[in-house]
């Protein structure tokens, strides 16, 4: 199973626990060698218990001394466990208004929901108190709907003013991510009837059964050559003539066979029966199934790719993304990346892999200016 994370960092924890049945307001306190505390208006002292992620919320310095409501459950007159903190069991009270607790990365734009390093560039993470500006339910939302007379699918993140569409009956694409009301991919196209009609890459197409490019019209796999046909017209050539970015990019295969929003997040499902369609099990002789999901939480789009090969034989599996991001609040001069890849793969002068490595050697974050 592959998975893609846009265009910052994913909460991937997920709690099968039940939502809080009780609230509970209060001071927080914190002492060495005791449990924290909520020191209510009533002059009660409630001991805090939690798991392990909403504990380490509860034990942060920074918080302590501030006014929360906890949501949770008693399990004794004076202890209350709070629940998962992707509940928004525990909020900031101040000023009159609710806040949810987070932590910010400046430097990698990534947040996370417990208090440490930033996963990217383990450097130590910010407190950042932010209002929750609805319910979750309320929050996300997936639909289908029709632009330029093509089934498009919507995901929404209201809270975070962020808006996916995907095009499945072309290649399955997330064509395009505003935030903000602006779009974070770049693409060459307006939208997906240009894309139709010109096919062309951009936002962030899906490469299989190969991606990059094959240095013959043929592959190796489990010790046999197998030929690609180039009469069929379904695979394309870079500038050196190599067949490049495998049969799928533009695909109408695709059928979307799952669409919901709840609490958790938006999301949808396509599949793709590979083995169904004779043009590419002739191409690409190994019987699979790809399954793929667009999921949308908290401002971060997750890509999750799943294979299922049915063959008898082992399958050969080369696939990958070829997104492209644009930025409308800053010049590219100004912009850092981080690169997670540790080792780069040694190209020929055709761009096909040699088969040697080499380790990266990027500064971290990499400036893109004069690149």
């Amino acid at each position: 199973m592959l998975r893609r994370t846009l265009p910052a960092a994913l909460l991937a924890l997920r709690s099968l626990a039940q939502a809080p049945k009780s609230t509970l307001r209060g001071k927080l306190a914190q002492a060495a060698r005791r449990k924290p505390a909520l020191l209510t208006p009533e002059g009660r002292t409630v001991l805090l218990d939690a798991e392990a992620d909403t504990l380490s919320v509860v034990n942060d310095a920074r918080l302590h001394g501030m006014d929360m409501e906890a949501a949770g459950e008693f399990t004794a007159p004076d202890q209350f466990r709070v629940g998962p903190f992707h509940l928004r069991s525990l909020l900031v009270l101040k000023g009159g208004k609710k806040y949810e607790v987070t932590y910010w990365c400046e430097v990698c734009a990534i947040r996370t929901y417990t208090p440490g390093k930033c996963m990217c560039c383990q450097q130590e993470t910010q407190l950042d108190l932010r209002e929750p500006l609805m319910s979750n339910a309320q929050n996300y939302s997936a639909t289908k709907t029709v632009v330029d007379s093509i089934e498009v699918v919507r995901l929404t993140d209201a809270a975070h003013k962020t808006e996916v569409s995907i095009v499945p009956s072309i290649g399955n694409t997330a064509y395009e991510m505003k935030v903000n009301g602006k779009n974070v991919f770049w693409a060459p196209y307006s939208g997906p009837g240009e894309l139709k009609a010109k096919p062309a890459q951009g936002g962030n197409p899906f490469l299989a059964p190969w991606a990059n490019r094959i240095d013959q019209d043929a592959f190796y796999a489990n010790g046999k050559k197998y030929l690609l046909n180039p009469e069929l017209r379904n695979w394309r050539r870079d500038q050196n003539q190599k067949p490049i970015h495998g049969l799928l990019v533009y695909s109408s295969a695709w059928q979307v066979v799952g669409l919901k929003a709840d609490g958790a997040g938006a999301e949808t499902t396509s599949r793709l029966e590979f083995w169904k369609h004779p043009d590419l099990i002739s191409q690409f002789p190994f019987a699979h199934t790809i399954t793929m999901t667009h999921r949308l939480r908290d401002g971060v789009l997750e890509v999750e790719t799943t294979l299922e090969n049915h063959s008898t034989d082992p399958m050969p599996v080369s696939l990958g993304y070829h997104a492209y991001y644009q930025l409308h609040d800053s010049p590219r001069d100004e912009w850092t990346v981080h690169v997670a890849a540790r080792e780069r793969m040694v190209l020929s002068n055709l761009l096909i892999p040699t088969g040697e490595r080499q380790p990266v050697s990027l500064p971290d974050p990499a400036p893109l200016a004069g690149t």
